[in-house]
This record gives C-alpha cells, structure tokens and sequence, in this order.
C-alpha cells in the first residue's frame, strides 16, 4: 500500500460531506462509506444502483441485496443496511443518504488500489471510534513494523497467521512485505462476527492468483486438541490487552498449555495469546505479538511461563515502544518476537519509546523508527542507549524479570557545569529572593 495512495484517500475523505458526519454518527458514517466503496468496486451492478442517488435507504439496501451475487455481497450489504437503519431511526434526513452515494463514487474515482481504499477506511473507521486496536485494526505503523520484523526472519513463509485478526490489516501488511508473485496462505480468527467481515472485504481484494485468504469466526483459546492446530511460517497478532478469559482446568492438558503446569490468571489472558501462538508454530517459525510491558515482571503463573520461555530459549527480542500509538489506548505497549528454534543466545532488548512524533490525539510511529528497529534486529548488537544483547547471565541474574530498563540504559547525564558558572547562579537566586523578600514585606505594610 502506497503512503501516496493513503494521503490522497485521506485527503479526500476529510474534504468530502461534513454535512454527513454532523448529523450522521462519524463511525457509522465511515462503516456506511466502507460498505458502499466495497461494493462499488466488485460489481459493476452495485456501481449504477450507487451512481443512481437513491434517496431512499430502505429502495437503496433492496436493489443492492438482488444485485448480489455472492454471500460476501449479502454479508456487506446486510452490514450496510444495519448502519443505516440505524441511522434513519434518529434522523429522516434523506439526502445525506444520496451524499453517502456521491461520496462514495468521489472516492472510487481515485482510481487507487482497491485494497489501499479499503484498507484506509477501516484506518480512518478505528480512528474515529477510538476503538482498542484488533476490534477494527491496529495502526498502521505498528503493522507495518510487525511484518517488516517477521518478514526479516522468514523471508518466504508460505503460511501467515493471526489469532486475532480484526480488520485483517495486520496480514494485508504482511502479504505487501512479500513480492506480488509469491504464492502465500493469509489465516486468519477473531471473535467479532463484524470486524471479521472487514477482513473478508479487506483481504479478498488481493489478486487471487497468488493469495488465498481463510479466515473463521472464532474464539481461539477455547480449548483445542492436537488434531485443531495448523503449524504456520508467520504469526503477527495484536490480540486484546490483559482480556478476562476463563481458563477450565481442562486446559491444562490442552497441547498448548500442558508443558507449562500452570494457566494464565483468569484476569490477564496475555501468556493465554503467546502461548496459542506459539503452537501453531512451525520449528522454524516467527511471531510477532504486541503486548503490554506487565508481561515482563508480573509474577505468579505469569513469572512461571515467563521463566520457562526463557529457559527454551524462545524469546528472540523484545521492544519498547511509544505510548499512545494505538486506537483508543493511551498506554506504551511492546513486540516481543519469539522463535521455537534460535541459533543464538540471550535475548536482544530495544527501547524505541522516544522515536515518536508525538500529537494530542494519537502519536505516530515514523518510518524512520520503523527502519531503525528493523535493522538493529537485523544486527542483533548493542547500540549505546538504545539495544542491548542480554547475555543468558545477565538473563538468569534478572530472575525472569525482563523489563526493558534493566538492560537498557537510556539515562543522559546532564552537561557538567563550571563551579564558576554555579557560583554565578546562586549569586542571582540569592539576589531575586531578596527581591521577593522586599516586595513581598512592601505589601504586608500596606494591609496592617
């Protein structure tokens, strides 16, 4: 996906109806524009019915689903009309439904990429609603980073995965790290019926020819047998931050849990998430998963499969990040990359949490920090202030504990000062105190 593309699509979209959002709920103004781009773009059917301007939404949505042709086409058009039913329970507004419709064809007339189009809009959709990265996509910077990360280890993985895949752009990053012609498998789960549905849209307008996309409603830590896990090449997950689950104790004879002896606590599912991932895993295998910084000192069952993770060996790296990068959640978060079979020791430590350009909404991370992660990774050494190679003492002595400030050392000593220019300084504190001194004993005369 072109940063060109992107910029144009995001222009527009701001120039486009204000009208619209201001009567019109700005999330479902973005899932109604969604929809109909999508449409627009599959079936030359839907283009004339959204190029007629009906301004009905009720005439709209029943042309639509007989133009139809497929069960996605039903899904999306059936998405629509929830969104606009919605909408035309609070306001009768008729003819922000015909924007819709213009606005729509202003931005099929781009002639951009379909996917970039698409993949924008759900940006633009997760932004809006402030919503938890995976619901409807993590940011666009960090999925780039996850699949620039993977893609540097396995170089040509046949199979990507994502046990919570969300909007898909996590994979669509992924499948763009690769060359267009070649052969790859997109997996991808989620709970959420909707956000699986972007993905649908999403990723099955990558060329077929090379792609194939299976993606499932369904919730990935219930319990699975050997029989329910499909090894991967690549694993790039943004799952939900400390979820709630509820572990059985069946679990702990499950193939992903058994070897550890103990289950995540039921209030933070995050090991729950590293754990799946790292069974369906191949020898040879990567993943990528962005999780919050409590995964690396919290004690208890979470200290127990922390410790043997490192005990195997596992974890390959792990990297500080800004705070306030994804949607709806303020705090710093972390990639930890772990690999089943390293030919390396100790474990490579990144501290990137001051390469941002900071903004009052959301902070960006810019291809310049992206770039300078990747290739440290690349080099696997220390960078003063930056990385740090944790050798397996430095590991060990730690007692599991891995936060990142143990082993990277990130302070600045401030510039020396000459005791002359000290001198000089409290010379002046001294002078302006006696100066407050004296006011301030001027204006108490003035009151008694």
């Amino acid at each position: 996906m072109k940063n060109e593309d992107v910029k144009t699509i995001t222009a527009t979209v701001a120039e486009l109806s204000d009208h619209a959002r201001s009567v019109f709920d700005s999330t479902l103004w973005f899932q109604s524009l969604l929809d109909l781009s999508y449409l627009h773009q599959v079936n030359p059917a839907f283009a004339k019915i959204i190029g007629s301007y009906t301004p009905s939404a009720k005439t709209l949505v029943s042309q639509l689903k007989a133009a139809a042709n497929d069960e996605l086409e039903q899904e999306v058009v059936e998405d629509l009309a929830e969104a606009l039913r919605r909408y035309t329970a609070a306001t009768h507004d008729n003819p922000v439904i015909a924007q819709l419709l213009q606005d729509t064809e202003t931005l099929t007339a781009l002639k951009v990429p379909t996917t970039a189009l698409l993949a924008t809009l759900i940006d633009l959709m997760a932004a809006s609603a402030g919503q938890r990265s995976g619901s409807l996509g993590t940011t666009a910077s960090i999925n780039q980073l996850m699949a620039s990360l993977a893609t540097t280890v396995n170089h040509a993985p046949s199979t990507i995965y994502d046990p919570a895949v969300g909007s898909g752009l996590s994979l669509l990053a992924a499948r763009e790290q690769l060359p267009a012609e070649q052969p790859v498998t997109l997996l991808g789960t989620d709970i959420m019926p909707p956000a699986l549905l972007r993905a649908k849209m999403l990723l099955g307008s990558l060329p077929q020819a090379t792609t194939t996309v299976s993606l499932t409603v369904a919730n990935t830590l219930a319990r699975k047998d050997q029989a329910d896990i499909t090894p991967v090449d690549t694993i790039i997950s943004d799952p939900p931050y400390s979820l709630r689950w509820s572990p059985s104790d069946e679990l702990l004879v499950d193939p992903r849990f058994a070897n550890f002896g103990v289950l995540p606590p039921k209030s933070k599912a995050d090991y729950a998430f590293v754990l799946d991932g790292l069974a369906h895993l191949k020898d040879d295998g990567v993943m990528v998963i962005q999780l919050p910084h409590g995964v690396l000192f919290r004690g208890a069952a979470e200290g127990k499969i922390r410790q043997q993770l490192i005990e195997a060996n596992v974890i390959d790296a792990v990297i500080g990040l800004p705070a306030n990068l994804n949607n709806g959640v303020s705090i710093p978060t972390l990639l930890m990359v772990l690999r089943k079979k390293r030919n390396r020791e100790g474990i490579l430590f990144i501290d990137a949490s001051e390469d941002v350009v900071k903004s009052r909404i959301k902070n960006t991370l810019p291809e310049k920090a992206i770039q300078k992660i990747v290739s440290t990774y690349q080099a696997y050494k220390n960078v003063d202030s930056y990385a740090h190679v944790a050798s397996p003492d430095e590991v060990a002595a730690a007692n599991g504990n891995l936060n990142i400030p143990r082993f990277v050392d990130t302070f600045t000593p401030p510039a020396p000062v000459s005791l002359q220019e000290l001198d000089q300084r409290i010379s002046t504190y001294h002078d302006q105190l006696a100066d407050l001194d004296q006011s301030s004993a001027a204006i108490m005369e003035k009151y008694r």
